[in-house]
Protein backbone atom coordinates (compact mmCIF):
# COMPACT_ATOMS: atom_id res chain seq x y z
CA UNK A 1 0.00 0.00 0.00
CA UNK A 2 1.14 3.58 -0.54
CA UNK A 3 2.43 5.31 2.61
CA UNK A 4 0.80 8.64 3.41
CA UNK A 5 2.17 11.43 5.61
CA UNK A 6 1.66 11.25 9.41
CA UNK A 7 -1.94 11.53 10.56
CA UNK A 8 -4.06 10.55 13.53
CA UNK A 9 -4.11 6.91 14.58
CA UNK A 10 -7.39 6.31 12.73
CA UNK A 11 -6.37 8.46 9.74
CA UNK A 12 -5.82 7.58 6.07
CA UNK A 13 -2.94 5.17 6.65
CA UNK A 14 -4.95 3.08 9.10
CA UNK A 15 -8.01 3.19 6.86
CA UNK A 16 -5.98 2.05 3.85
CA UNK A 17 -4.34 -0.76 5.83
CA UNK A 18 -7.70 -1.98 7.16
CA UNK A 19 -9.22 -1.83 3.68
CA UNK A 20 -6.32 -3.88 2.27
CA UNK A 21 -6.78 -6.45 5.04
CA UNK A 22 -10.51 -6.83 4.41
CA UNK A 23 -10.05 -7.31 0.66
CA UNK A 24 -8.72 -10.83 1.27
CA UNK A 25 -5.21 -10.11 -0.06
CA UNK A 26 -4.32 -13.77 -0.64
CA UNK A 27 -1.44 -13.83 1.86
CA UNK A 28 -1.13 -15.25 5.37
CA UNK A 29 0.11 -12.02 6.98
CA UNK A 30 -0.22 -8.31 6.24
CA UNK A 31 1.78 -5.43 7.69
CA UNK A 32 1.94 -1.64 7.40
CA UNK A 33 5.49 -0.43 6.74
CA UNK A 34 6.24 3.23 5.95
CA UNK A 35 8.40 4.45 3.07
CA UNK A 36 11.27 5.35 5.44
CA UNK A 37 11.22 1.95 7.19
CA UNK A 38 13.08 -1.14 6.02
CA UNK A 39 12.77 -4.75 7.18
CA UNK A 40 16.14 -6.25 8.15
CA UNK A 41 15.77 -10.03 8.58
CA UNK A 42 18.70 -12.27 9.49
CA UNK A 43 16.74 -15.30 8.29
CA UNK A 44 13.83 -15.79 5.91
CA UNK A 45 10.98 -13.57 7.09
CA UNK A 46 8.49 -16.04 5.61
CA UNK A 47 9.99 -18.82 7.73
CA UNK A 48 9.98 -16.66 10.83
CA UNK A 49 6.31 -15.79 10.37
CA UNK A 50 5.47 -19.43 9.65
CA UNK A 51 6.90 -20.33 13.08
CA UNK A 52 4.73 -17.86 15.00
CA UNK A 53 2.51 -19.90 17.37
CA UNK A 54 -1.03 -20.34 16.06
CA UNK A 55 -2.44 -18.63 19.15
CA UNK A 56 -0.74 -15.35 18.22
CA UNK A 57 -2.72 -13.21 15.75
CA UNK A 58 0.09 -10.63 15.47
CA UNK A 59 3.88 -10.55 15.38
CA UNK A 60 5.81 -7.41 16.33
CA UNK A 61 9.02 -6.14 14.75
CA UNK A 62 11.23 -4.02 17.01
CA UNK A 63 12.60 -0.74 15.60
CA UNK A 64 16.06 0.74 15.33
CA UNK A 65 16.61 4.39 14.36
CA UNK A 66 19.16 5.67 11.87
CA UNK A 67 22.03 7.87 13.04
CA UNK A 68 23.50 10.61 10.88
CA UNK A 69 27.09 9.93 9.76
CA UNK A 70 29.82 11.44 11.90
CA UNK A 71 30.99 14.58 10.00
CA UNK A 72 34.63 13.82 10.83
CA UNK A 73 34.58 10.19 9.71
CA UNK A 74 36.71 9.01 6.79
CA UNK A 75 33.92 6.70 5.68
CA UNK A 76 30.22 6.90 6.41
CA UNK A 77 28.73 3.50 7.20
CA UNK A 78 25.11 3.64 8.28
CA UNK A 79 24.72 3.17 12.01
CA UNK A 80 21.46 2.64 13.86
CA UNK A 81 20.58 2.93 17.54
CA UNK A 82 18.39 0.48 19.42
CA UNK A 83 17.03 0.45 22.95
CA UNK A 84 16.08 -2.04 25.63
CA UNK A 85 12.67 -3.64 25.21
CA UNK A 86 11.85 -3.35 28.94
CA UNK A 87 10.94 0.23 29.94
CA UNK A 88 12.36 -0.14 33.48
CA UNK A 89 15.80 -0.91 32.10
CA UNK A 90 15.42 1.38 29.10
CA UNK A 91 15.21 4.52 31.25
CA UNK A 92 18.54 4.23 33.11
CA UNK A 93 20.31 3.08 29.94
CA UNK A 94 18.95 6.01 27.96
CA UNK A 95 20.17 8.52 30.54
CA UNK A 96 23.62 6.92 30.48
CA UNK A 97 23.82 6.91 26.67
CA UNK A 98 22.45 10.45 26.16
CA UNK A 99 23.66 12.41 29.22
CA UNK A 100 22.00 15.75 28.38
CA UNK A 101 18.66 14.77 26.88
CA UNK A 102 18.22 11.09 27.79
CA UNK A 103 15.96 11.78 30.75
CA UNK A 104 13.37 13.22 28.35
CA UNK A 105 13.43 10.46 25.73
CA UNK A 106 12.30 6.85 25.57
CA UNK A 107 15.31 4.89 24.35
CA UNK A 108 16.84 8.00 22.83
CA UNK A 109 14.40 7.71 19.92
CA UNK A 110 12.70 10.61 18.16
CA UNK A 111 10.04 8.37 16.64
CA UNK A 112 8.21 5.28 17.83
CA UNK A 113 9.80 2.63 20.07
CA UNK A 114 6.88 0.22 19.62
CA UNK A 115 7.82 -0.92 16.12
CA UNK A 116 5.31 -2.34 13.66
CA UNK A 117 3.23 -5.51 13.51
CA UNK A 118 2.22 -8.16 11.04
CA UNK A 119 -1.37 -9.38 11.41
CA UNK A 120 -2.69 -12.80 10.40
CA UNK A 121 -5.27 -12.52 7.66
CA UNK A 122 -8.66 -14.19 7.67
CA UNK A 123 -10.26 -12.71 10.79
CA UNK A 124 -13.64 -11.02 10.37
CA UNK A 125 -13.56 -7.81 12.41
CA UNK A 126 -9.99 -6.47 12.30
CA UNK A 127 -9.06 -2.79 12.32
CA UNK A 128 -5.41 -1.92 11.73
CA UNK A 129 -3.68 1.03 13.32
CA UNK A 130 -0.12 2.22 12.70
CA UNK A 131 1.42 0.21 15.56
CA UNK A 132 -1.42 -2.05 16.72
CA UNK A 133 -4.55 -3.86 15.59
CA UNK A 134 -8.03 -4.26 17.06
CA UNK A 135 -10.34 -7.25 16.88
CA UNK A 136 -14.01 -6.65 17.70
CA UNK A 137 -12.91 -3.18 18.87
CA UNK A 138 -10.52 -4.64 21.47
CA UNK A 139 -6.78 -4.02 21.05
CA UNK A 140 -4.89 -7.22 20.33
CA UNK A 141 -2.16 -8.07 22.84
CA UNK A 142 1.02 -8.16 20.73
CA UNK A 143 2.77 -10.79 22.81
CA UNK A 144 4.98 -12.26 20.09
CA UNK A 145 8.07 -10.52 18.73
CA UNK A 146 10.03 -11.60 15.66
CA UNK A 147 13.52 -11.97 17.16
CA UNK A 148 15.41 -12.20 13.88
CA UNK A 149 13.93 -9.20 12.07
CA UNK A 150 14.48 -5.50 12.81
CA UNK A 151 12.70 -2.43 11.49
CA UNK A 152 15.33 0.08 10.34
CA UNK A 153 13.72 3.52 10.53
CA UNK A 154 15.30 6.47 8.70
CA UNK A 155 13.39 9.03 10.74
CA UNK A 156 16.26 11.53 11.12
CA UNK A 157 19.10 10.31 8.86
CA UNK A 158 20.70 13.75 8.48
CA UNK A 159 20.45 17.14 10.15
CA UNK A 160 19.25 18.76 6.92
CA UNK A 161 16.50 16.20 6.28
CA UNK A 162 15.36 16.25 9.90
CA UNK A 163 15.21 20.05 10.03
CA UNK A 164 13.32 20.12 6.72
CA UNK A 165 10.58 17.91 8.21
CA UNK A 166 10.70 19.44 11.70
CA UNK A 167 8.13 22.24 11.29
CA UNK A 168 5.56 19.97 9.69
CA UNK A 169 6.03 17.27 12.31
CA UNK A 170 5.74 19.83 15.10
CA UNK A 171 2.50 21.32 13.75
CA UNK A 172 0.74 18.40 12.07
CA UNK A 173 2.88 15.29 12.18
CA UNK A 174 4.49 12.96 14.68
CA UNK A 175 5.58 15.77 17.06
CA UNK A 176 2.21 17.54 17.24
CA UNK A 177 0.99 18.53 20.68
CA UNK A 178 -1.65 15.85 21.19
CA UNK A 179 0.84 13.00 20.70
CA UNK A 180 3.24 11.77 23.36
CA UNK A 181 5.61 10.20 20.84
CA UNK A 182 8.95 8.95 22.14
CA UNK A 183 9.06 11.36 25.08
CA UNK A 184 9.10 10.09 28.66
CA UNK A 185 6.10 10.18 30.96
CA UNK A 186 4.79 13.61 31.81
CA UNK A 187 5.87 15.34 28.60
CA UNK A 188 5.50 15.19 24.83
CA UNK A 189 7.92 15.53 21.94
CA UNK A 190 6.16 18.78 21.08
CA UNK A 191 6.79 20.22 24.54
CA UNK A 192 10.40 19.01 24.56
CA UNK A 193 11.29 20.51 21.20
CA UNK A 194 9.39 23.72 21.92
CA UNK A 195 11.35 24.11 25.18
CA UNK A 196 14.70 23.44 23.48
CA UNK A 197 13.98 25.89 20.69
CA UNK A 198 12.66 28.57 23.03
CA UNK A 199 15.85 28.41 25.08
CA UNK A 200 18.37 28.44 22.23
CA UNK A 201 16.74 28.47 18.81
CA UNK A 202 18.12 26.40 15.95
CA UNK A 203 21.54 26.25 17.64
CA UNK A 204 19.99 24.39 20.57
CA UNK A 205 18.10 22.07 18.24
CA UNK A 206 21.39 21.27 16.49
CA UNK A 207 23.05 20.51 19.85
CA UNK A 208 20.19 18.11 20.59
CA UNK A 209 20.56 16.46 17.19
CA UNK A 210 24.32 16.13 17.55
CA UNK A 211 24.01 14.32 20.89
CA UNK A 212 21.03 12.11 20.10
CA UNK A 213 21.14 11.47 16.36
CA UNK A 214 24.76 11.69 15.14
CA UNK A 215 27.08 8.67 15.05
CA UNK A 216 29.97 10.30 16.88
CA UNK A 217 32.65 7.95 18.27
CA UNK A 218 31.48 8.75 21.82
CA UNK A 219 27.85 7.90 21.10
CA UNK A 220 28.76 4.73 19.23
CA UNK A 221 30.89 3.64 22.19
CA UNK A 222 28.07 4.21 24.67
CA UNK A 223 25.53 2.43 22.46
CA UNK A 224 27.85 -0.53 21.91
CA UNK A 225 28.48 -0.84 25.66
CA UNK A 226 24.75 -1.46 26.13
CA UNK A 227 24.35 -3.67 23.06
CA UNK A 228 22.34 -1.08 21.11
CA UNK A 229 24.64 -0.20 18.20
CA UNK A 230 23.79 -1.63 14.78
CA UNK A 231 25.76 -1.23 11.55
CA UNK A 232 23.72 -2.01 8.44
CA UNK A 233 24.44 -1.66 4.74
CA UNK A 234 21.02 -1.06 3.20
CA UNK A 235 22.49 -0.93 -0.34
CA UNK A 236 19.23 0.57 -1.62
CA UNK A 237 20.51 1.37 -5.10
CA UNK A 238 21.41 -2.26 -5.76
CA UNK A 239 18.08 -3.50 -4.38
CA UNK A 240 16.12 -1.01 -6.49
CA UNK A 241 18.02 -2.08 -9.60
CA UNK A 242 17.37 -5.75 -8.86
CA UNK A 243 13.62 -5.32 -8.39
CA UNK A 244 12.97 -2.37 -10.73
CA UNK A 245 15.58 -2.62 -13.51
CA UNK A 246 13.73 -0.09 -15.69
CA UNK A 247 13.61 2.59 -13.00
CA UNK A 248 15.26 5.81 -14.17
Amino acid sequence: MTPIGPRAANGPRSINATRAYRRRPGVDWIGHIDVDEFLIPTRSLAEELANVPDANPTARIRPIEALAPDPGAQESPLYFKGCHVRPKQRGPETEAIYPTFGAHLSGGFLSHVSGKIFVRTGAEDIKLRIHNAFENNVQIDNSHTLPQTLLAHLHAPSWERWLEAYRYRLAQGSYRSELKGAATAGTTMNALFSMIEAEGGETALRAFYDEVCTATPALRKRLAAHGHLHKIDLDLDAKRTAHFPDHA
